[in-house]
């Protein structure tokens, strides 16, 4: 089974049910429900950079393109 950030969302999603279906004890979840926030704010922060990379790659091979042409 693959982790993404989609499977980690609903995760919260249940679990924030679960937690206020407890009530008082609800809070007994609490460490787990701030690692999952914890995974999903690092994959989505992984996942920018790699954006950027790519961005930035394009920018580079664009230039080289003009450079060439020019």
């Amino acid at each position: 089974m693959i982790v993404t950030p989609e499977r980690i969302d609903n995760a919260l999603d249940r679990l924030a049910e679960i937690m206020v279906l407890m009530g008082d004890k609800g809070h007994i979840y609490l460490p787990i429900y701030e690692r999952l926030e914890q995974e999903l704010e690092q994959m989505q922060s992984a996942d920018n950079k790699m954006s950027a990379v790519h961005a930035r790659l394009k920018r580079s091979q664009d230039r080289k393109a003009g450079s060439l042409l020019a």
